[in-house]
Order: C-alpha cells, then sequence, then structure tokens
C-alpha cells in the first residue's frame, strides 16, 4: 500500500511541464516547439526567425547572415574614419577598424583625409583631392607660373572662382577686376580697350565711336566749335535723378567768341540718343558765354569772361559776368533772360574764367575765377577768385527788380557771418554784392584754375587756385596755391580778402612749376590718392612748357603741406603734333576701370598741322613718384576720333558715375569736328569700365 503511494508521487514528479508534448516543448519560450526550432535556448532563432548579421542563422536555414544588404567596408589604419586598400564585403563592419568610405589617400597619417584643411605648397595632398598641391585653383598653372594661385585674406574681390581665371593666358573677364592672363602691364591699356570695345589694340589708341556705350552731342553751329571751353557734369536740374550734361561752344556763328551752352539730359545721354538740349544759351558778341560751366543749386552757371559794357571787337575792357539760368525760362535763351548777372568789379578781370562749387560752412558757395583781376581798377593782374554763397545768389534772385550785380572791394564779414546785404541806390543800375576775394600776387593771373577737395584729411573741403603768372618781372614761378578749408578762417577782416602770398605757411600752400613761361597751373585737378599713400594728390597742366609743347605734372602730397612735383607726360616736336600744347587741359575722372585706384586724363591744345591727330591720354593708376622717372610717360590709352577733322581732347572733364555702374565716367571735347556743319564740334561722353 505505501509503496504503491511512493510510485504514483514520483511519477507526478517527472511530469513534463505545461506545453510540452511528446518532444516539442518550448524551452526558450519564442513561440516555437523543438521541431520548429534549431536553437530551442535563443528566443531569437526559430524557423523563419528575421536574419541579424551577426554570424548566426535565425531563421534555422542552414544558412548564416543571408538575404541581408551588404557593402564593402576598408580597413582605417589611422582611425581617421577614413579606410583605403582591399575591400570586404560583408552586411555589418568585420571589425572595429572598418569603414564604410575607402578613399583616404595616405592610411597611415590622421590628418590626411578627404575633407581634411590643405595647406598648399607643402608637397602633401591632406584633402586628398588630387592634382597640383603647388596649383591652389586648380587652373593648371603652378604657382611659380601664376600670378592669382589662391585669394589672400587681405585681397578684395577676390574668390575661388576668379583665381581659377587668372593665369597667364587666360581669356579676358571683362569688369571681374581682374587682369586675367597676368600681363598687368603689357596688356592692361589693351584689355581695357578690349572691354570697352570688343576689340584688341596693340597700339593702345581707340576711337571714341568704338566704345560701348558712349555717347556723342553734335554741335548744330557753323565755326561754333562746341566743345572747345566749358565742359562739366552738372547736378540734377531737371528733377529726373540724373545729372545733366553741359558743354561750351567759343563762338557763335559768324559772332567770333560769342559763345554758347548746350545741357543735355543725362537720360538722354544714357539712353544713347541724338537729343535736342533740354537747355541752351546764346551768348553775344565778344562775351565769351561758356568758356566756364557749371551748377549751384537748381540753376545753370555760365561763365562770360570777356562781357564789356560798351562790346565791340577792339574794345579791351573785359570785366566779364557770371550768368544764372533756370530751365523753366525755355529750351532756348539769352544771356539777358538770366535770372541773375554778377559782373567783375574792374575793366580787365575776365571775372567768369572759371567756375566751381564749393561747400562751406556758411553753406554751398560759388567760387568765379578772374584771373587778370586787379584791386582798384588797376592793370596789376594779381587775378582773384570770388566767392559767393548760395544764399546770398537766391536772395539776390528774389529781388526781382534788380537782376544784376556787381562784385566790388569791400567787407567781407556779412558773407562770414552768412548775411546777404546790398547796396541799392536809385542812380547805378546796379547793386554790390558781399564776397570773399582770394588774391594773387602781382601779375600773378591767380583764377586761371580751380579746383577743390580734402587734401589735408581733415574732412573740410579745400581750394586750389592756378596762377599762371610770372611776376611783375617775368622771374616767379607760375605756381599752384592750397588754401586750407574752411576758406573764411584765412579772410584778413581789415582787407576784406585772402592774400594768398602772404599766407603762404598759414593755412596756404605753394606748388610752384618747374620752369619759366609755361603757364602752369592752367588747368589743375586734384586726382585722390594716386600713389596709395595717403593724402591726394594735383595733377597740373602747363601747355606752354618747352616753347609750346606743354607737360602735364603730378604734384604729390607729402603732407602738412608738402608736394614733390614731378613729369607725367610732355609733348613732342615730332611729325604733325608739333606744338600739341599737352595739358591745355587735365581731369581727374576717377576710378575708371574700377582698379581701386584713380585714373588721370591728360588733353592738349591743338596741333600744328590741320588734319593731325588731336587725342586725349589716359593714364592709369596706381602711380607712384618712383615711376616718374623724369621723362614723357608713354599713356596707357590713346581716345580718338578717327576722321580728318576730329579733335578731342581740347577740353576734357570728369563725369562722375552718371550711368551708376561703379565705374567712373568722363567727357571729351570735340571743337573741330565735322558732322552736317563746318567745325559745329561735339561732346562725347565715355563710360568707364572695367577689365
Amino acid at each position: 500500500m505505501h509503496s504503491s503511494v511512493f510510485l504514483l508521487t514520483l511519477l507526478g514528479a517527472c511530469l513534463p511541464p505545461e506545453g510540452w508534448l511528446a518532444g516539442k516543448a518550448d524551452q526558450d519560450a519564442d513561440g516555437h516547439l523543438l521541431d520548429e526550432d534549431c536553437d530551442g535556448l535563443d528566443p531569437e532563432v526559430y524557423n523563419g526567425a528575421p536574419e541579424l548579421c551577426d554570424g548566426r542563422d535565425q531563421d534555422c536555414d542552414g544558412e548564416v547572415d543571408e538575404g541581408l544588404e551588404e557593402a564593402l567596408y576598408y580597413l582605417d589604419g589611422d582611425g581617421d574614419g577614413f579606410g583605403a586598400g582591399a575591400s570586404q564585403s560583408a552586411c555589418a563592419p568585420p571589425t572595429a577598424s572598418h569603414v564604410r568610405d575607402g578613399t583616404d589617400c595616405d592610411d597611415s597619417d590622421a590628418e590626411v583625409h578627404p575633407g581634411a584643411e590643405e595647406t598648399w605648397y607643402n608637397g602633401v595632398d591632406e584633402d586628398c583631392a588630387g592634382g597640383d598641391d603647388y596649383d591652389a585653383d586648380g587652373d593648371g598653372v603652378p604657382w611659380e607660373s601664376d600670378c592669382l594661385d589662391s585669394c589672400m585674406e587681405e585681397q578684395a574681390n577676390c574668390t575661388a572662382a576668379i583665381a581659377a581665371s587668372v593665369y597667364p593666358g587666360a581669356d579676358e573677364v571683362c569688369r571681374d577686376g581682374w587682369i586675367n592672363d597676368c600681363d598687368m602691364w603689357g596688356s592692361a591699356p589693351s584689355v581695357l580697350a578690349w572691354c570697352w570695345s570688343g576689340e584688341t589694340t596693340s597700339d593702345r589708341a581707340l576711337g571714341v565711336d568704338e566704345i560701348e556705350g558712349a555717347w556723342t552731342g553734335h554741335g548744330t553751329m557753323e565755326q561754333g566749335h562746341l566743345g572747345r571751353v566749358g565742359l562739366a557734369a552738372l547736378g540734377d536740374l531737371d528733377g529726373d535723378g540724373v545729372p545733366e550734361v553741359a558743354a561750351g561752344a567759343d563762338a557763335n556763328g559768324d559772332d567770333r567768341y560769342a559763345g554758347s551752352v548746350r545741357v543735355y539730359s543725362g537720360e538722354d545721354v544714357l539712353a544713347q540718343e541724338e537729343a535736342t538740349p533740354i537747355l541752351e544759351v546764346v551768348g553775344v558778341l565778344g562775351d565769351g558765354a561758356g568758356y566756364a560751366i557749371t551748377s549751384i543749386g537748381s540753376l545753370l552757371v555760365v561763365g562770360a569772361p570777356f562781357w564789356e559794357t560798351n562790346p565791340s571787337v577792339d574794345n579791351p575792357y573785359t570785366f566779364g559776368a557770371v550768368y544764372f539760368f533756370d530751365l523753366g525760362r525755355g529750351a532756348v535763351q539769352d544771356l539777358d533772360q538770366a535770372v541773375l548777372k554778377i559782373a567783375g568789379k574792374d575793366f580787365v578781370d575776365s571775372f567768369g574764367y572759371r567756375l566751381l562749387t564749393l561747400p562751406m560752412e556758411q553753406g554751398e558757395a560759388l567760387a568765379i575765377g578772374a584771373y587778370r583781376a586787379g584791386p582798384d581798377w588797376s592793370t596789376d593782374y594779381h587775378g582773384a577768385v570770388f566767392l559767393i554763397t548760395l544764399v546770398d545768389i537766391e536772395d539776390a534772385i528774389a529781388r526781382e527788380s534788380d537782376r544784376w550785380m556787381v562784385i566790388e572791394d569791400g567787407d567781407a564779414a556779412s558773407i562770414l557771418d552768412g548775411l546777404a546785404e546790398y547796396e541799392f541806390e536809385q542812380s547805378d543800375p546796379y547793386s554790390f554784392m558781399d564776397h570773399l576775394e582770394l588774391r594773387g600776387p602781382t601779375e600773378g593771373y591767380a583764377g586761371a584754375s580751380l579746383a577743390k577737395g580734402d587734401l589735408n584729411g581733415d574732412g573740410i573741403m579745400d581750394l586750389v587756385i592756378g596762377a599762371i603768372g610770372g611776376g611783375a618781372d617775368g622771374t616767379r614761378l607760375e605756381s599752384v596755391y592750397v588754401v586750407d578749408g574752411p576758406i573764411g578762417d584765412r579772410v584778413d577782416i581789415e582787407l576784406g580778402y585772402v592774400d594768398l602770398e602772404d599766407r603762404v605757411g598759414d593755412g596756404v600752400h605753394r606748388v610752384d612749376g618747374l620752369e619759366l613761361d609755361s603757364s602752369f597751373g592752367l588747368s589743375v585737378s586734384v586726382v585722390g590718392d594716386l600713389d596709395g599713400f595717403g593724402g591726394d594728390d594735383l595733377l597740373i597742366g602747363a601747355y606752354e612748357a618747352d616753347g609750346h609743347l606743354g607737360a602735364a605734372y603730378v604734384a604729390f602730397n607729402e603732407g602738412d603741406g608738402v608736394f614733390s612735383t614731378h613729369l607725367l607726360v610732355a609733348g613732342t616736336q615730332e611729325g604733325s603734333t608739333a606744338n600739341e600744347r599737352v595739358g591745355f587741359s587735365v581731369a581727374a575722372p576717377g576710378d575708371v576701370n574700377g582698379d581701386g585706384s584713380p585714373d588721370l586724363l591728360v588733353g592738349m591744345g591743338w596741333a600744328e598741322e590741320w588734319g593731325a591727330a588731336r587725342f586725349a591720354r589716359l593714364f592709369l593708376g596706381p602711380i607712384g613718384p618712383g615711376d616718374l622717372t623724369g621723362e614723357s610717360r608713354e599713356p596707357d590709352l590713346i581716345l580718338y576720333n578717327d576722321v580728318q577733322s576730329g579733335s578731342i581732347g581740347h577740353a576734357v572733364a570728369p563725369a562722375g558715375d552718371l550711368d551708376g555702374d561703379g565705374y567712373m565716367d568722363f567727357l571729351l571735347g570735340d571743337p573741330f569736328l565735322e558732322r552736317n556743319v563746318n567745325r559745329g564740334g561735339a561732346v562725347h561722353f565715355i563710360p568707364g569700365t572695367g577689365y
């Protein structure tokens, strides 16, 4: 009895666990019995299990890791994340040192791999980019033969694409700011010509009719000589947002030296249309209207330096006058339609020979050159510059009953105080206008040219005055005076004027010519920093230097009012251009070609033979004292008109950036050009461009 009970108890203890069915137990609880599971102890292994990339047979089909996506793995010997050498296909890295990327070009150096920072010119290809380690821009030219192989931090306007486009023999890409073929001195002028016209030139000469974007305004009067005298880019007189362009003619048909002025809309100029002037001012016999042109406020200002009280051909008494015109009074106006006339005070002043607008503490002012002025009706020919504020001009215009005013010696205090005070007398047809006077030395002929710029770098505009006289005995060198701004600080209130010579060293500085009787200073321009050493430099013409060959000089600003003068270009006796009067006109147009340095324009008066080449010379900056050796420098480009009557360069002038493209533009007078009328003349607008 007891044995039976024991047997039954033992049999109960050996019963299989729940789920055990005749050798088909699910010991790993993966839901699959032993006959469906090739590893009853691993829940990830059973028939139909998903295969994992781990070197085991999860689905019990006798194959390991089958059906999984495989990749190539490379041994990364230097641990930089990039492998090399033979590949191994697997669904997972065979070892911890295997990686997917096998593009390492040096698997023994962790500093060398794709994407590493490249150190050029050390013979090591750190970034595995291939190619020549001595050709950073990949243009196929190694650095020792390339003028631009990689951009430096301090290089403006330099990108990897630009570096790759600059190498010897490269095609020129205009307006990228680089000489792409690396021939900086040999091809810069010809490249500029190519960018202007699409044509190459080997002789550094280019006809203005070839220049893309150029415009020409033609004179319409017989023997008018448009472009021989005044030439200027004005303010925006018609209110369309674009400055206007004006040119003067020294004659008016049969009326010799009557003069005239044509004002063209800036919009018409940019549209390259042969336009009718928006304003034409017609002079009268002998006045010389248009010898000087500028604008102040919304007014056109015209100098007529030979105006006389009793005009006749033989009358030597040329007071000179300045006229102010409003566009609202008609498209064609004679001198009597001016809203204001200011006359010279003495009978030989040549008042209005030069005009310039100048910012002053009292507001915008008009500087008027009277290069033959003398004190108290004398013929000492000191020459003078008179300054009148826009406030006073507008106040005088408001007195419509009295449009004529006269400069006279007197108290300068009123203009310094910004007041407009006039003397009115019933018996006198004129009233007197207060002004500042800057007077030259005896027979100094100060006021023969005017320019402005901040030459001492104090942020205040300075005034530059040409004085072309040789003194009473002819032994004085002609000179250029630089008057530091503010101009009012230089005035001796007791005298009522500034004596330029007495003030030299005290806010006035003098730049002397290099030879007597050269008319040094007949033309002058403030260039900007031509040599790159700080301070604005001067370009000065001396059209009678070396007989009548003429010359132009650069006066480099050395600071503290000191200038060193160097010959830029001289005329020649050779061929038909003998006695060409180089430097009769000069201009500083600014940076014409976009290289960051100012450029220079030098015109010529005339050539000895009719039909001989007359042209303007363009010099590209930078130019330093070391570049001017005392010999005449060859221009970088000659601009001419390829017709017999072409006479470009008698007048040259800056035009600012009229078209707004970032390149400075300029104007060229062509007074003897014939188109439909005999010597009607022309003015050419030349847009800047860049290589």
